[in-house]
């Protein structure tokens, strides 16, 4: 929005643009925790070996969030997956057991 005939015309969304990406951030945390408790029922129905990386995570996971066995409210397991996957302690386990992932 031009005030000065296009010239010395500052307009920041910097602001706005950082607080955006912060909740794009937020949402994506949330959608891997997701990904993350369907994959763990997941392996909860079938009788597959999971692979070591994937079993680390799954009794990472299964540590905070038990079976879902019936319907339940998941707010509580999603914030609590979302959590481990911000602060990255899923990733360090895995790490830790098999070397670095890229």
């Amino acid at each position: 929005m031009p005030t000065s005939a296009n010239k010395e015309d500052y307009q920041s969304m910097g602001a706005t643009s950082a607080l955006k990406s912060m909740r794009i951030l937020e949402n994506t945390n949330k959608i891997i925790a997701i990904e993350f408790i369907t994959a763990s029922q997941a392996l909860d129905f079938h009788e597959l070996k999971a692979s070591k990386a994937s079993q680390i995570a799954y009794d990472l996971i299964r540590k905070k969030v038990s079976m879902v066995e019936e319907d339940r409210p998941l707010y509580e397991d999603i914030s609590a997956i979302a959590k481990m996957v911000h602060s990255g302690e899923i990733v360090d386990a895995v790490e830790k057991e098999i070397g670095e992932l890229e």
